[in-house]
């Protein structure tokens, strides 16, 4: 093919054209970056070019002279197709950036490439400071596990707690601190009638409790409540209650107790401890169940009512005292005994009222990423998605407003809100967090990690985000139908890319769904014991483990919530964990959600193990490589997108009909293009 190299100092006169002296060693490669989301090719030198005679004078003249020494210099390669010039590829460098031997009077140098990609990849490590965007009310509920309980103490022997059980045979002096609970902060005066006798001698007791509840107020109050009821103590020969027994007034009161639960999987039998601090394993079902329970004082205050309510048994099932309160989740405590009949005791506790944790110095993550590009300051583009539906084109195949086209449910990932970690480790500071700097690159690799979001820049000059799903393959050349075409029957399987484990971190974690499972592929195609660890850098989305255990987790980094917008307020959704199966604050964000909705696409190989189910993926990567596939390079090739498949020989014969460019190197000097092509089987 014809062809020519020009330069330039202004990317537009082109007023030299210049010999590349090297040129049977110029070679331009076509290659993508998938490992940090770019699903884009681009075209980059593979060596310097090198320059002689007049062209090393002319830009020697640039080297001479020191105002002009680091001048941007426009260098592009163009080829003649038909009547008319074809650019392919453009770049630029300076005469300080090369190679000076004066005595051979050569210039090399390695020029970098110029498209539409170069400014943001230039840029794409500068820090910048997302919290500079514009506030939202976040707020957070805390979907935990709590159990609670009830004591009665003496009001004369402080520190001696009686447990009143199911059965009313069981009452036990113990101290409550040893069983991890810890106090409402709320204690209600009662009174008691005990009947107490019949077969005392034997070690026989029964008991009934009459609750009279109130709050005193002063000394007076709390006579006139406590002295209301009576207790019989046992006078009559033999234990038995007699008419001529004593009677005596006994002060007591009534404490409430509250603990948070945690089921936690195990490992090789054994139970594990949960991150966070005070847990005391309660039950350990590791050897039937797979799971053991641990406890723990919580670690955040009750701001709901503590009060303990009556409520009835109908048919031998507890009821709530739905008449007394109009509260949306009862939670039963223990059985009270009134003359006999058994009272189940309820305390009204809903996750919404009671652990709401408001984070007024939220963002967007859509105003942070526009931001990040703003500053960057290489056009006037902003970032846009059919995925997370940021001012979307609405053009991705299955999607509609509210919709996510991946999953085909309610768009769950449409409001995601980001704060630096200081911000919800003590959402009630009064001094916030002011800086908060995430680069390009940070980003987008938080957005690839995450959700499998892959970007590119459009036709239109933005950023744009989608799922790999929604990059669909478009039918390429057909090297089949071709002149040309040298294409070795020889393949291999790429098995040493292939991990035996894929292990997601996040920056902390504490939930089951959050810590996630290992994806694990096995099988006589895995060979080694690769494991790859994947990490959205320093980001935390288990939003109760930060709430509730805040010494435990690093101010450094950011959490990243999903949210509902509900009358101007980002409420945090409390979705089922894919692991737990557990309502969990902010599920749609663990590893178990986000693998179960968006890493089924991307996978290295068409089966693996993930959340502990055995899975086909909707798609995985090619497995199968072919090298040394050429074809003349002329002016199909040059329009050729590498991101479409082609047909080829080997495809056909081996029952996988697309074949996808890995990488491909274009043969300046000898009008080559060279392939490596990769097969799905």
């Amino acid at each position: 093919m014809v062809k020519r190299w020009q330069t330039c100092t202004d990317n537009t006169s082109w007023d030299r054209t210049v010999t590349v002296e090297n040129g049977n060693r110029a070679t331009i490669r076509e290659q993508r970056d998938l490992e940090s989301g770019q699903i884009f090719f681009r075209k980059k030198l593979t060596k310097a070019l090198e320059f002689a005679g007049d062209d090393f004078t002319y830009f020697y003249g640039f080297e001479r002279v020191a105002s002009r020494r680091c001048e941007l210099i426009y260098i592009r390669l163009q080829f003649k197709c038909g009547a008319s010039w074809v650019t392919y590829w453009t770049g630029t460098f300076s005469a300080g950036s090369g190679k000076w031997n004066l005595g051979a009077c050569r210039f090399e140098v390695m020029p970098e490439t110029l498209d539409k990609y170069s400014c943001i990849l230039e840029k794409r490590d500068f820090k910048q400071n997302i919290l500079l965007t514009e506030q939202v009310q976040a707020e957070a509920s805390l979907a935990i596990d709590v159990e609670f309980t009830y004591t009665l103490s003496d009001f004369s022997a402080a520190g001696n707690w009686a447990m009143y059980m199911d059965d009313p045979t069981a009452v036990n002096q113990q101290n409550i601190g040893i069983n991890s609970w810890g106090s409402m902060g709320d204690s209600t005066w009662i009174g008691v009638i005990q009947f107490q006798g019949l077969e005392v001698a034997n070690g026989d007791y029964s008991s009934a409790l009459y609750i009279g509840e109130g709050t005193p107020v002063d000394q007076a109050h709390i006579n006139a409540i406590v002295n209301q009821w009576i207790i019989y103590s046992i006078n009559g020969p033999g234990g038995v209650l007699g008419l001529g027994d004593e009677l005596y007034t006994f002060r007591v009161y009534r404490h409430s107790w509250w603990r948070q639960r945690f089921t936690a999987t195990c490992e090789f039998g054994v139970p594990v401890m949960p991150a966070g601090v005070d847990w005391e394993l309660l039950t350990d079902e590791c050897d039937t169940l797979g799971y053991a329970t641990w406890v723990r004082p919580p670690q955040f205050a009750y701001t709901g009512n503590s009060r303990l309510y009556g409520g009835t048994y109908v048919s031998g099932v507890a009821r709530p005292p739905y008449e007394v309160l109009d509260c949306s989740s009862w939670i039963y405590v223990s059985d009270d005994y009134i003359t006999g009949t058994r009272t189940p005791l309820y305390v009204c506790y809903t996750h919404e009222d009671s652990n709401t944790f408001e984070l007024p110095h939220s963002r967007l993550i859509e105003n942070a990423g526009n931001y990040i590009i703003d500053r960057m300051g290489c056009a006037e583009m902003v970032m846009r998605s059919d995925f997370f539906e940021w001012d979307p084109y609405g053009d991705a195949p299955g999607y509609s407003p509210g919709i996510n086209y991946v999953t085909g449910a309610t768009n769950q990932v449409s409001n995601l809100v980001i704060l630096q970690k200081t911000d919800a480790i003590n959402p009630d500071a009064t001094d916030q967090a002011t800086i908060g700097e995430m680069t390009f690159s940070e980003f987008m690799r938080m957005m690839f990690t995450m959700f499998r979001v892959y970007w590119d820049i459009d036709t239109n000059g933005n950023v744009r985000l989608e799922h790999w799903s929604y990059w669909a393959l478009q039918q390429g050349m057909d090297l089949t139908t071709m002149d040309g075409v040298i294409e070795p029957q020889v393949y291999i399987h790429t098995t040493d890319d292939i991990p035996r484990i894929e292990r997601a971190k996040f920056m902390e974690a504490q939930g089951n769904d959050f810590v996630g499972k290992d994806i694990r592929y096995s099988g006589p195609c895995i060979v080694g014991d690769k494991v790859e660890e994947i990490s959205p850098g320093k980001i935390t989305t288990d939003i109760t483990y930060i709430l509730t255990d805040p010494t435990e987790i690093s101010k450094d980094g950011f959490a990243v919530l999903a949210t509902n917008l509900v009358d101007g307020v980002y409420v945090t959704i409390i979705a089922q964990g894919a692991v737990s199966f557990s309502n969990t604050t902010n599920a749609p964000l663990s590893w178990a959600n986000l693998q179960r909705d968006f890493w089924t696409w991307d996978r290295p190989f068409r089966y693996g193990n993930m959340n502990s189910v055995d899975t086909e993926f909707d798609g995985y990567l090619p497995n199968i490589e072919q090298e040394d596939v050429s074809a003349s390079l002329c002016c199909d090739l040059l329009r050729f997108d590498p991101r479409d498949y082609m047909t080829t020989q080997l495809g056909t014969r081996i029952g996988s009909p697309r074949a996808l460019v890995e990488s491909v190197d274009h043969d300046i000097d000898q009008d080559v293009s060279k392939f490596i092509l990769r097969y799905a089987l």
